[in-house]
């Protein structure tokens, strides 16, 4: 059951029962505000209308084998990461070629972390100005993702480490 409400007037909006057979332990606004992503306790990872909070798929994703503790989109809002109880990082990535602005697709998982992740981050290659996406987990490693070098086909492509004291 999600229920939505205007923040700046503290304003009920609406409210939806998901039909989800599970319970919900993340929920995140995409960066233009048009969509919802909800994590669950079983992994599962469901997209939302915002407006009218039904599925933009009919079935969710569920690559995850361990609850999603977070969410996070790109200020771009062309990916969006998760992160799960099997310190693994997901990030999914708007297929903008099948002409609808809700089609995405899993771009690649990573378990990169020996204990759980704390913050993910997205940012920029100040050089190339390519998408990176970078993690901190409990472990003390920060993570450096380059996530124009990774595809479908070979995944997410973590380019660095950095033990952080």
């Amino acid at each position: 059951f999600v229920s939505t409400y205007n923040y700046l007037s503290n304003e009920h909006v609406s409210d939806k029962d998901l039909n989800i057979e599970d319970e919900i332990t993340c929920v995140k606004y995409s960066t233009h505000g048009d969509l919802l992503a909800v994590g669950t306790k079983k992994g599962h990872l469901w997209l939302l209308n915002e407006e009218t909070l039904d599925p933009v798929r009919s079935v969710p994703f569920s690559y995850s084998k361990g609850a999603i503790r977070s969410c996070q989109f790109s200020d771009c809002g062309e990916f969006l990461a998760t992160s799960d109880t099997d310190r693994c990082v997901s990030v999914y990535k708007q297929n903008k070629l099948l002409g609808t602005p809700w089609q995405w697709e899993l771009l690649g998982r990573y378990r990169g972390h020996s204990r759980p992740v704390l913050q993910m981050l997205f940012g920029k290659d100040p050089e190339t100005n390519g998408r990176l996406l970078f993690t901190l987990g409990k472990d003390m490693k920060l993570n450096e993702y380059d996530l124009e070098s990774s595809s479908i086909s070979d995944g997410l492509i973590l380019v660095h480490r950095t033990e952080v004291e």
